[in-house]
């Protein structure tokens, strides 16, 4: 589309091709922001234990996705996720092997579920 605004569709969409915004995270002092209203997928190298917050999920009633592509620079680096998101595990330790992490809400962000979808890719 040729703008930014919204759209709604009263029939099946189908897509030739589906592409996500991407942003590099880096983390200060322990942490990060994820903003969910700049991307959907979002990549870090680790340095440290790192406590990743997200913001700006999408209203309730509408599905939102975060994708965490990560890896540590060397050795392995922990990573928490903020308050309100609830998982297979609390702390995933990352190696310097890429994660794949996948996160979704639908109620404002109030919470999330998810998994890894990926460990230890090439």
């Amino acid at each position: 589309m040729a703008n930014d605004k919204d759209f709604k569709a009263k029939n099946r969409i189908t897509a030739l091709a589906f592409y996500e915004k991407v942003t590099a995270l880096t983390s200060s002092s322990g942490a990060m922001t994820a903003d969910l209203s700049t991307a959907s997928v979002f990549t870090s190298t680790l340095t440290e234990d790192t406590l990743v917050t997200l913001s700006n999920a999408p209203a309730s009633g509408s599905r939102g996705y975060a994708t965490f592509v990560l890896k540590a620079d060397s050795g392995t680096h922990k990573i928490y996720f903020d308050k309100g998101v609830s998982y297979d595990t609390e702390i995933y330790d990352i190696s310097t092997a890429q994660w794949v992490i996948t996160l979704q809400t639908s109620d404002g962000g109030d919470a999330y579920s998810g998994s890894y979808a990926v460990q230890g890719a090439a």
